[in-house]
């Protein structure tokens, strides 16, 4: 699971809600942010990636993860 996507996927989910009246959009792009928060972090950077078995990818973090998880994080 790729941090980026995700966090893109989320702040889409938190942007939509409002206009469209779904609030199930919003619970969904929150669920996705906390899992990153509480998955994809290593020690003070987001990793690039999550496995399959949950655990971070050997890639060293990227500043575009920290970027869109930090840019979806607003819009809570």
């Amino acid at each position: 699971m790729y941090v980026d996507w995700n966090a893109l996927a989320a702040s889409a989910l938190l942007r939509a809600a409002p206009l469209l009246d779904r609030p199930e959009y919003k619970a969904r792009g929150l669920d996705v942010l906390h899992y990153l928060l509480a998955h994809a972090r290593r020690h003070d950077a987001m990793g690039h990636y999550v496995a399959p078995s949950g655990d971070l990818g050997g890639t060293a973090p990227l500043l575009v993860d920290q970027a869109t998880v930090a840019a979806a994080l607003p819009h809570q």
